[in-house]
């Protein structure tokens, strides 16, 4: 690179050079290096000049150049550079002081500079899709910007925002420089603030270890049929972004211990919920639609729970949710001795749930060809421990214990699901008091590989298996597909006789227990 010459001497300009700031002036930098060697080539000259640099030589290059980009005198000490297209600061204090009358070395100036060179992450993100967002308009005296002056965005690009969220009991390592730290009341506030953060661009929102308490449901929905009508996490269902809810570990038990993270409804919240108030965790802004909206929810590695089974909650609706990916997830709707006023029948673990409380729910109708993804979930205690409808629905090792029906499909009469397949490979019901129910489809495929149903009566809730498998009537030719299973009904053994559907069901499935012929036989 060639060096242009000069001397630094009171109000004196230097000859122009390419990278090089001067008053007045807003340049495109091409490269870091090239800034930086130019910087270091008129350090060297003041040096070897004597020269000086006065409070009155402060380069305020971006009080100029437009309303959406002016700043303040006062601001434009900061001096900023663009760098292929990215952003990337200078940010000296505010304070005049800093930069006195008296001369100060060129070493002086470098390591000060340096000092305050930062670097800024960005990822590219489609035109269009990112609405203003004020996140330069905090940080700190020598950083802020005004309300204005913080919508500037950098040619439609902007930090993909990855925000962690610490529980009133995680350990003080995770605490250290979370984003939030909840003080185990309304901890939703704090959650929310979070997915607000990213509701524009999509993100990651990181929580740690320990147990977050939901008291309120803060956000009213559109109340459509199949109600859930309040919520206490929600986020924009039309950005076409993906939200990220990611746990610091699953419990290693149902019961939630061996540490990990937990979102749970705190006792007071459940008591003061009417009976008639349709309530969930998390879920989207309605859409309206009965299809999938434009919106990813991916959640991992995280234990919902619910104090008891009596009242219509959910933990996760996903029901216009373009694309849902669910793993590493328990829930429960039920806690050891909740209510002392329970008696258990014969040695059933919780009562009947009533109809309503619901673990989890997966898409409406039609997802565009998405995928609705669910891996290693183990839900306890519901009315109906997964609702699933919608297309293109994968499930690998999930299983329902202590509900009423393990799995429903298109359980809802407003709308169908059709076309493309569902396949469920290792999944399993423990204890429920039915088998999975086949309620409402236009023409639905769906597929069972290793099945695997445990009933022990006396452990269902009431005490009773009331019916295997079902289809509604005059449903029957609305599903079809393949199944085989195995069963251990009335004993910890698998019985070659053990049926999958009620006696006299009519339907349209190749069934097959894999007990009734050998799979395996040794020479003879």
């Amino acid at each position: 690179m060639n060096k242009k010459p000069y001397r630094i001497n009171g109000k004196d300009l230097v000859n122009k050079a390419e990278n090089v700031l001067y008053n007045g002036d807003i340049a495109n930098v091409e490269n870091v290096e090239d800034a930086i060697d130019n910087l270091n080539s008129r350090l060297e000259d003041v040096e070897e000049n004597g020269g000086g640099i006065s409070t009155d030589d402060i380069v305020n290059d971006l009080t100029t150049g437009g309303t959406d980009k002016a700043l303040s005198a006062e601001q434009g000490k900061t001096l900023k550079t663009l760098v292929d297209g990215k952003q990337a600061a200078l940010n000296f204090d505010s304070s005049p002081q800093a930069l006195s009358n008296n001369p100060v070395t060129s070493k002086g100036i470098k390591e000060y500079v340096d000092g305050k060179l930062t670097t800024v992450t960005l990822n590219n993100i489609p035109a269009g899709s990112v609405n203003i967002v004020d996140d330069l308009t905090t940080g700190g005296s020598a950083k802020v910007l005004s309300a204005e002056q913080g919508k500037v965005l950098d040619g439609n690009k902007q930090a993909k925002m990855e925000i962690y969220v610490a529980a009133s009991d995680a350990p003080a390592w995770q605490k250290n420089g979370a984003d939030y730290v909840c003080d185990g009341t309304n901890d939703e506030v704090e959650i929310q603030a979070a997915l607000d953060d990213i509701a524009n661009t999509g993100g990651r929102v990181r929580l740690s270890s320990g147990t977050f308490w939901i008291d309120s449901w803060q956000h009213t929905r559109h109340n459509y049929a199949g109600a859930y009508g309040k919520c206490a996490l929600m986020f924009p269902y039309n950005k076409a972004v993906e939200y990220v809810i990611e746990g610091d570990n699953l419990p290693l038990t149902l019961n939630g211990s061996g540490g990990g993270t937990k979102i749970r409804v705190s006792n007071a919240l459940y008591e003061n919920t009417a009976a008639d108030d349709y309530c969930c965790i998390l879920a989207p802004v309605w859409s309206g639609l009965q299809t999938a909206s434009n919106v990813g929810l991916k959640v991992l590695n995280i234990r919902f729970a619910i104090p008891w089974n009596q009242k219509p909650l959910m933990c996760i609706d996903a029901f216009c949710v373009g694309r849902v990916y669910l793993q590493n997830i328990d829930a429960t709707a039920w806690t050891s001795n909740y209510d002392p006023e329970w008696e258990p029948v014969g040695s059933e673990v919780c009562p009947v749930p009533v109809q309503g409380c619901v673990a989890i729910r997966g898409l409406g109708g039609g997802n565009w060809g998405s995928v609705a993804d669910f891996r290693n979930i183990m839900v306890s205690g519901f009315y109906e421990g997964f609702k699933f409808a919608g297309e293109h629905v994968i499930g690998i090792n999930i299983a329902a214990m202590y509900c009423y029906y393990p799995f429903t499909f298109g359980n809802w009469d407003y709308t169908g699901i059709s076309g493309h397949p569902m396949t469920f490979i290792n999944i399993s019901e423990e204890h429920c008091c039915c088998g999975p129910y086949f309620h409402h489809a236009d023409f639905q495929q769906i597929d069972f590989i290793g099945y695997n149903n445990e009933v022990i009566p006396s452990r269902t809730p009431g005490g009773a298996r009331l019916k295997d498998a079902t289809i509604q009537s005059g449903k029957e030719s609305e599903f079809f597909g393949n199944i085989t299973y195995t069963s251990m009904y009335g004993s910890y053994v698998n019985k070659a006789n053990a049926r999958f559907w009620e006696p006299g069901q009519i339907h349209h499935f190749n069934t097959k227990n894999m007990l009734t012929e050998p799979q395996h036989q040794e020479p003879s």
